[in-house]
């Protein structure tokens, strides 16, 4: 568990761990972490990856309690706990976000990390980023090019990537717009060989139905 707010909200650095039991799945007790952020952070998204034989944690964006924020910390993970928050040799976001998502996936041999959404100030994004992994997991490619938008500004959304046959497809569901109001929207966009993002849309997508609830995955 990294960062987010206290009961007073306030920002925090703080990292809990806990083992997971191979046996059944059950979550350890939590105890702190030798390491912390960098600085403290909510509304922030974070990611584990395997990379070769390595394992590697990513936290991206969030807000310090003043402004969102444009950083990609990288941490290797040990056998007990986490490795020092860095930035160096990741490329960082050019515009800050908070409450964004992230998804994962392997295209062609491939690993690839997206960012999509979430907010900059009070309006919610359309962007997504595509970046690439390196051997040694840096991601040496952030970058909205040749992605495409969402096609309105979300943030709080879920996303995720699905291999059906021998295509691969992200998903985006759910979320809100500018100004707080709770979608119930299903898109689907194509991933190419490359890893760009095709164009988003509903069609052919079951739409969420929510009655009273927020719509949130």
């Amino acid at each position: 568990v990294l960062g987010g707010k206290n009961t007073s909200g306030t920002a925090q650095s703080g990292i809990s761990l806990a083992t997971i039991t191979a046996s059944d799945g059950s979550v350890g007790t939590f105890s702190a972490s030798s390491q912390s952020l960098p600085q403290a952070l909510f509304g922030h998204s974070s990611t584990a990856v395997t990379v070769g034989s390595s394992n590697y944690v990513y936290v991206i964006g969030g807000n310090n309690g003043t402004t969102d924020q444009t950083t990609v910390y990288k941490s290797t993970v040990g056998s007990s706990d986490l490795g020092t928050f860095s930035t160096t040799s990741q490329t960082q976001l050019s515009t800050g976000i908070s409450y964004h998502t992230i998804a994962t996936g392997t295209i062609s041999s491939t690993n690839y990390l997206y960012v999509i959404g979430g907010l900059n100030g009070s309006t919610a994004q359309t962007s997504v980023y595509k970046g690439t992994l390196d051997s040694s997991g840096n991601i040496t490619a952030l970058t909205t090019t040749g992605q495409s938008s969402l096609p309105q500004g979300l943030y709080g959304h879920s996303a995720y990537i699905a291999t059906v046959g021998s295509n691969n497809y992200l998903y985006v569901i759910g979320g809100m717009t500018t100004g707080g109001t709770r979608q119930t929207t299903v898109y689907r966009a194509s991933i190419d060989s490359s890893g760009n993002i095709g164009s988003f849309a509903t069609t052919y997508q079951t739409q969420l139905y929510c009655h009273f609830q927020p719509c949130f995955i």
